[in-house]
């Protein structure tokens, strides 16, 4: 029977398994010191974390007054007049300086220290010279530390703060979505009172447009009597007419405007509603122990079979040389 000669390219399963066996003792070793340094990362040197999350949710905008604004403005060129959430990025206003300072600034309840409240510099002990470096450090840490993200088709927004403390995190998150819904409503209001007053010296000019063209109206009717007579003045007559129409309907709108204005100004309707508030957590969601260990056990088994196939083949390539 005529033995076939194996390719060199062809894996030996006899001769790997008798290399694992033979190097069986290196491989567990080298396995059980990977878990072992993934148990200790995992309970003893990772700092356990505390997630708390709250759900955002655009309000409905009502229609009618609201809407009836817009569109007339539109009409008129006023863009500004929107009172949509829409145009809030809520994710880049949650993780604005604006926002992150007021956070860092803010006396906290914790755990860490008992006795009174501390802000986060404190907390996270924080040890700079300047304080101007303290807060931008705490700023970056607690920027590292919020996770905002939006569904872009049913506008849902969530808010997720992790911290060492499972309490912490609730009360930061929930302080972000008021936070958050305070500087809309107010960005809101402060933008309705732009536009009325916009709108206000606007009409005041209209006024002063509408009133001269009356008295230019007035005044060529009483040096005209006979208009009828002369197609130029009729022209002329019919002109003047044409400018006080136009002034007093835009003054009419305007009007209507400024009234619409001032009710969307003292509105005070929910622009975000909060669904969902932060609750302190059970279980700590970072270190994942059980992951990184497993994690550790193959990336220890994969490094050891390395290791023996690498030795096995410098082995063979000393043996090869020594041959020739």
């Amino acid at each position: 029977m005529e033995n076939k000669a194996q390719k060199p390219d062809e894996i030996d399963l006899i001769k790997v398994f008798a290399l694992l066996w033979e190097k069986r003792k290196l491989i567990a070793i080298t396995t059980f010191v990977f878990a072992l340094l993934g148990f200790i990362y995992a309970f003893v040197i990772a700092t356990p974390m505390y997630k708390s999350t709250i759900t955002l949710y655009p309000a409905t905008q009502e229609k009618g007054s609201s809407s009836q604004l817009m569109q007339m403005a539109s009409q008129f060129g006023f863009g500004g007049m929107s009172s949509s959430s829409n145009n809030y990025n809520i994710p880049d206003v949650v993780k604005s300086r604006k926002i992150l300072k007021k956070i860092i600034e803010k006396n906290w309840e914790t755990n860490k220290f008992p006795d009174k409240k501390n802000n986060l510099i404190e907390f996270w002990e924080i040890d700079a010279k300047e304080e101007w470096i303290r807060r931008e450090l705490a700023i970056k840490k607690l920027s590292d530390l919020i996770f905002a993200d939006s569904n872009n088709e049913t506008g849902l927004i969530k808010i997720k703060v992790l911290t060492e403390e499972a309490q912490l995190s609730a009360d930061i998150v929930n302080y972000i979505g008021e936070a958050v819904t305070a500087y809309i409503q107010t960005e809101q209001k402060n933008k309705s009172s732009e536009n009325r007053v916009f709108i206000e010296q606007r009409l005041e000019a209209i006024k002063r447009e509408l009133s001269d063209a009356e008295v230019d109206l007035r005044e060529f009717r009483g040096k005209n009597r006979n208009v009828s007579d002369s197609p130029t003045l009729q022209l002329e007559y019919a002109r003047l007419q044409r400018q006080v129409a136009i002034k007093q309907e835009v003054f009419i709108t305007l009007e209507k405007q400024r009234e619409l204005a001032m009710i969307e100004e003292v509105k005070d309707t929910p622009i975000i509603n909060m669904l969902d508030v932060g609750e302190k957590a059970i279980m700590r969601a970072k270190p994942r122990r059980g992951i990184i260990i497993i994690m550790s056990i193959i990336g220890g088994l994969i490094i050891s079979l390395l290791f023996c196939f690498f030795e096995k083949f410098i082995v063979e390539l000393k043996n090869e040389k020594n041959n020739k």
